[in-house]
């Protein structure tokens, strides 16, 4: 692998700032999230300069004086910043999760699914369970803008290759490689989609959202 540069730094250390901002379920001062991600004051405050106003993370409010020293400034996520679509998919139920950026569940719809089906016929009916989940949430009333949709499924996803080698959702066949699912769900749904395996995806939330969230490596 070779080495990142400075865009990727970047990216990475802002990720660190609203990882740790998330984790601690409560507003952080600039001084905590140094303390939390290991980077230096300079750079969390040029960060969360950046984060504040793109509109990820705001302050909201200033901490009582300890001692007599400088007031801390409280930083918190924007729940409003942007909302995210994500979609369980397994043999006989269609899942449809609305989240804010905080990762709080807005809304939830649920539908039935026979399985096997075709690529075109699943890609079909996410759109449109996807759709009214987003309708019954309010639709263009949103007060977030959609950043995109995530889908977990059983089988052997190739996430970056766009390629699904074989799951029982789809049809048995010669031939069970299911390419281009992602893309024909990003097109048909006109922001960016990404597909992973089902139990990669359980354990990714676990360290974002769950008990594991403080843990570098999780199995």
């Amino acid at each position: 692998m070779g080495r990142l540069n400075s865009s990727q730094i970047s990216q990475l250390h802002r990720y660190q700032v609203l990882h740790a901002i998330r984790l601690h379920k409560a507003p952080m001062s600039r001084a905590e999230i140094s303390g939390a991600t290991g980077l230096s004051q300079p750079a969390v405050s040029s960060l969360t300069r950046r984060l504040r106003d793109s509109g990820a993370v705001r302050e909201i409010g200033m901490r009582p004086s300890t001692g007599g020293g400088r007031r801390e400034q409280e930083l918190a996520l924007n729940a409003d910043h942007v909302w995210v679509v994500g979609v369980g998919v397994s043999l006989h139920r269609i899942t449809v999760t609305l989240t804010d950026f905080t990762g709080e569940i807005r809304h939830t719809h649920d539908a039935v699914l026979a399985t096997p089906v075709s690529k075109a016929a699943l890609v079909q009916r996410l759109v449109r369970e996807v759709r009214a989940c987003i309708a019954e949430a309010g639709g263009a009333a949103l007060p977030a803008p959609l950043a995109g949709v995530g889908v977990a499924l059983p089988g052997f996803v190739d996430s970056i290759g766009d390629q699904i080698h074989w799951s029982a959702v789809f049809p048995p066949g010669k031939t069970t490689v299911v390419r281009d699912f992602s893309g024909a769900l990003s097109r048909a749904l006109d922001v960016p989609v990404f597909v992973e395996n089902d139990a990669n995806i359980r354990a990714l939330a676990e360290q974002w959202f769950g008990n594991a969230g403080h843990m570098s490596n999780v199995a």
